[in-house]
């Protein structure tokens, strides 16, 4: 979760994709388990997000750890 954060809080969008399994879908849902918000593909979440996150001052924490994953996405 942090690498995601970190890169939304520094702007690497790009970066941001790349940690997202091309054929990953998102679903945000609030409290109630309602859907507020899906993506279909990493690029409609990475698109949303630049819009979103745009002014976005931090996020990302230093203490947070560096996750790394392997293997195939």
């Amino acid at each position: 979760m942090s690498a995601y954060c970190r890169y939304v809080d520094t702007k690497q969008w790009e970066s941001l994709h790349e940690v997202l399994a091309e054929d990953a879908r998102t679903e945000f849902k609030n409290t109630e388990g309602e859907t507020i918000a899906s993506f279909n593909n990493p690029s409609e979440l990475v698109d949303s997000f630049i819009s979103l996150f745009l002014s976005l001052k931090r996020c990302w924490c230093p203490q947070c750890n560096r996750i790394f994953l392997s293997g195939k996405r």
